[in-house]
């Protein structure tokens, strides 16, 4: 009786529901390899999830709308422009396996983001709120928080962060300390603040920013502070892509301007400009002349030396 049991359970078969691949996780990795700083990816992430909600209405989406999504290539998105143009407007997202250079599994990944449907009037004021709070610590203390001169503050990490989307206007506000950091000093009562206001529209002012926001041009030899992929299968992503200005909404410290941008556009005429002045942390050697030997990018403020390189 007892073999048979085992036999029995042997031959017993379980079927168990698998676990849906994350388009979000299935594009990035089609892309390339990640950006190596995690903060690097949130902004497209937090813009993916947001679309989720809200579809891009593909029959009207501009080559900048288009851009921000992070999977099409120039090629793409041009072809797109002008079978719009020619053909007038898509019925169905399956439409989209007529347009040059766009195929089937291009579009399963962008199904969920995008929509045939037509915009309903949005106002300027309508979209989303969202408030997040982050509490993380050290379970185990380090040795800088013993030693005298270390860690001036305590091991907790805090993140605040408020964000507002809507269909052109997006505002936010991040607060945050990092574990060792100090609380409530003379300059701030945290180590980070970050603000932005950005505006996105189709008449002659195509893009607003202010405050905190990022700059890609010129493939990364110019300037390049958004998210960028690269070493993937496909070629086309060897180029980078991405909106020329964004707002700033990560909580990284350094890949980021402080000041205003504008895009104004007439016709065939597009003018950008930014203006931007803010303090970075810095490496310095004095050796009788003070020497600047390189950037701190990882935003640590904890002790006097670190605070010093402000």
């Amino acid at each position: 009786m007892r073999y048979l049991s085992i036999l029995t359970l042997l031959l017993l078969t379980l079927h168990l529901p698998a676990q849906e691949p994350d388009p979000l996780r299935a594009g990035m990795e089609e892309m390339g390899d990640p950006p190596e700083r995690s903060a690097d990816a949130e902004p497209l992430a937090q813009e993916l999830q947001y679309l989720r909600r809200h579809p891009l209405p593909v029959n009207t989406a501009s080559a900048e709308q288009l851009r921000a999504l992070g999977w099409l290539h120039e090629l793409q998105i041009q072809s797109l422009l002008d079978y719009r143009a020619r053909l007038g407007p898509l019925l169905a997202l399956e439409e989209l396996q007529a347009v040059p250079h766009w195929n089937a599994g291009l579009i399963r990944q962008l199904h969920p983001y995008l929509s045939v449907a037509a915009p309903a009037p949005a106002r300027l004021l309508a979209g989303e709120h969202r408030l997040q709070f982050l509490y993380a610590r050290e379970l185990e203390r380090a040795a800088g928080y013993r030693v005298a001169g270390g860690y001036a503050g305590s091991p907790d990490r805090l993140q605040l962060r408020y964000r507002f989307q809507g269909a052109r206007l997006r505002w936010g506000l991040t607060a945050e300390k990092d574990a060792g950091e100090p609380l409530f000093r003379k300059e701030a009562p945290v180590d980070f603040v970050s603000a932005h206001l950005y505006y996105e529209g189709a008449g002659l002012l195509r893009t607003l920013a202010l405050g905190d926001f990022t700059v890609n041009m010129g493939q990364g030899l110019i300037q390049w502070q958004g998210t960028a992929f690269g070493g993937g299968a496909d070629l086309s992503f060897l180029k980078r892509q991405g909106p020329l200005f964004a707002p700033h909404r990560s909580a990284g410290e350094f890949a980021f301007q402080r000041g205003a941008a504008v895009t104004l556009q007439r016709g065939h005429w597009e003018l950008s400009a930014f203006a931007s002045r803010r303090r970075l942390d810095v490496n310095s050697s004095d050796t009788g002349d003070l020497r600047f030997t390189g950037f701190q990018e990882g935003g640590l403020h904890r002790t006097a030396g670190e605070r010093a390189d402000r």
